[in-house]
């Protein structure tokens, strides 16, 4: 990829990446422990948030597995090494009293700053992960090592779904989490 490829696409790709976080931000994704739905282990706005982006990364052309609707994962690449960055899709919930001066499920732009929950943490860094793997993945790069987005549901409470993922799923070689500020 030549240096100015990664902008362009990025200058190519912004408005795409901006609407797909404004949807993702409007699935009011707070986990539900509680969730008396076994097909929905932590309520159906998990389970829809996750949906939308696994059909997103579908679409764009990844592999992509939803694990009972407890977490899901979007890979490319090739090779016996797994690359893993690990995020999540679930919420803390949003009340007005916090300071919130719009919807917070309804993503607003001011100031050129998108508002609305889950923008930093972590649906922003999930949808920028994705469209970083995008690149890489259109500039025709042959990797000889595999890339997988790991997408928790249930982060903000008590891991449930990552803990579910290391059950049936293959632990990666190495991993980063862009997970709001961290790594800062």
């Amino acid at each position: 990829m030549a240096d100015n490829s990664f902008d362009e696409y990025l200058d190519k790709n912004f408005d795409n990446m901006i609407e797909d976080l404004k949807n993702l931000i409007s699935y009011k994704s707070v986990s539900d422990e509680e969730s008396m739905d076994p097909s929905h282990p932590f309520g159906t706005e998990c389970s829809n948030a996750l949906e939308y982006f696994l059909n997103k990364a579908n679409e764009m052309g990844f592999k992509t597995k939803n694990i009972d609707n407890y977490c899901g994962w979007v890979e490319f690449g090739e090779g016996t090494e797994l690359v893993g960055i690990i995020g999540h899709l679930d919420v803390v919930p949003a009340d007005m009293n916090d300071g919130w001066t719009t919807d917070p499920y309804t993503a607003d732009i001011r100031d050129n700053k998108l508002f609305g929950r889950g923008s930093i943490d972590d649906k922003g860094p999930m949808v920028s992960a994705l469209y970083a793997m995008k690149s890489i993945l259109d500039s025709k790069i042959k990797l000889n090592k595999r890339v997988r987005l790991i997408l928790g549901l249930n982060e903000e409470k008590s891991w449930k779904c990552i803990n579910r993922y290391k059950e049936t799923e293959e632990f990666p070689t190495i991993g980063f989490s862009p997970d709001a500020n961290f790594p800062g």
